[in-house]
């Protein structure tokens, strides 16, 4: 257990460095929803490790007047359980603050007990957490329904193209084309885009922490090379269907196992998964889902027969701007696949409509590929009654008439940095 005098070195040390460093550190300004700080509502801000939530936070609050600060990433502090003693030292060390900001908060057991005892002291709270579960029903009920959530992940492409001061008014498409192709394999991890640690090392690095300590750690897996093995097939098989009882054939284990560790996979946000398109709920448990990756960056560094392979990554980067989406409740997102074999990358829900069908491919020159992919979202529309059909590619744009067994449908071509860009914009608003 630690000591009051342990704890007041910890977030003294915190505060000079720590926190000093970070506000040092060159900010790039972040897509997310306006945050209203002006109410009393816990901010809640999720999302990956690294992925600069505490930058964004403390940059803000360093605005906003006089905050205290404490990361709960270090073993020591997570065993505090006398609260009043936590808010005299942090008082003491701040002195009396306007916004009390708690980092990396699901390390600390009970979490919600902490935050029940701030709400009821009427404090300006402000959480972080590299932990998905804090998106859950189950969250909104213990903080009461009291909390404004804001997710954030590595850099988007337009937030790739600000750190590096580039102006896309300014831009010619292979310009901005090459700086994709960079983003494409880098990945979105603040640190490897602002430059200044080894890409291979940092990424390696993190994707192991994340392994070890946010999983390992935190549910007690018995067997860690099992976990490692999956979490390795899985960054190998980007966009490619799983079944947990053939993976679980394959890695001498059963199906429960792997359906577990997905889940605190997916928790850790490492890895998400999109499930194939049924009007059946029932189905779509049953149905094989397909696993992507957060980042690209761990995808390129960590995956067998990756790099190299434009498509997986061209289709991972949609499918995490689709995530977010998700996340933050505006959308749900499946894959679609007929009987006769026909597939369709992803199918966009809002409410109960259908409103956009989306292929993806890096190559649309060939007519053998265009056929392929536009056929199978003639056959998608057909049966999903959706008419915004769209296939992002490397470079080609255009909207035309395309007509399969005497069907019509209009498809929109577009470059995938344009599709890109013009989501991060839609993000902004």
């Amino acid at each position: 257990m630690i000591t009051n005098t342990e704890m007041r070195d910890l977030v003294r040390s915190q505060k000079n460095h720590e926190l000093t460093y970070i506000l040092e550190k060159k900010y790039i300004e972040r897509e997310v929803d306006p945050v209203s700080w002006d109410n009393d509502l816990i901010k809640v801000m999720i999302g990956p490790r690294r992925a600069g939530k505490s930058h964004f936070l403390i940059h803000q609050l360093s605005q906003l007047g006089n905050f205290s600060y404490i990361n709960f990433d270090t073993m020591a502090l997570t065993n505090i359980t006398n609260y009043e003693e936590m808010l005299s030292i942090l008082d003491d060390v701040y002195g009396h603050a306007v916004f009390y900001m708690f980092d990396e908060i699901q390390n600390v057991p009970n979490w919600e007990d902490l935050v029940s005892f701030l709400q009821r002291r009427g404090l300006k709270v402000v959480l972080t957490g590299s932990n998905a579960k804090l998106l859950s029903k189950e969250f909104a009920t213990k903080l009461t329904g009291r909390h404004e959530q804001i997710t954030l992940f590595p850099f988007s492409f337009s937030e790739h193209l600000t750190a590096h001061e580039m102006a896309v008014k300014s831009m010619t498409t292979s310009e901005i084309q090459a700086a994709l192709e960079i983003y494409l394999v880098d990945g979105g991890f603040p640190e490897i885009v602002l430059g200044g640690v080894d890409k291979h090392d940092y990424l390696k690095d993190l994707f192991d922490a994340i392994l070890y300590k946010d999983i390992r750690a935190r549910f007690d897996i018995r067997k860690p090379r099992l976990l490692e093995d999956f979490a390795y097939h899985l960054i190998s098989n980007i966009a490619s269907e799983f079944s947990y009882q053939k993976m679980g054939n394959r890695l001498g284990c059963g199906a429960d196992v792997l359906v577990s560790y997905f889940s605190y996979l997916e928790e850790a946000f490492v890895f998400f998964s999109i499930p194939r398109w049924s009007e059946k709920a029932s189905a779509q448990v049953i149905y094989n889902k397909k696993a992507y990756c957060i980042d690209n960056g761990f995808i390129t560094e960590k995956g067998f027969h990756v790099l190299g392979n434009e498509e997986v990554l061209y289709e991972n980067l949609v499918a995490i701007i689709l995530h977010k989406d998700e996340l933050q409740g505006h959308a749900r997102v499946f894959f679609w696949r007929n009987q006769a074999g026909w597939e369709v990358d992803f199918v966009v829900k809002q409410g109960m409509h259908v409103v956009h069908l989306i292929q993806v491919t890096f190559d649309i020159k060939a007519p053998s590929t265009r056929e392929r992919e536009s056929r199978a979202l003639i056959k998608a529309s057909e049966a999903l009654g959706c008419d915004d059909l769209v296939i992002i590619n490397r470079d080609i744009e255009s909207t035309e008439p395309c007509t399969w067994q005497g069907v019509t449908k209009t498809i929109s071509f577009i470059p995938l940095w344009r599709w890109l860009l013009e989501k991060d914009h839609k993000n902004q608003r």
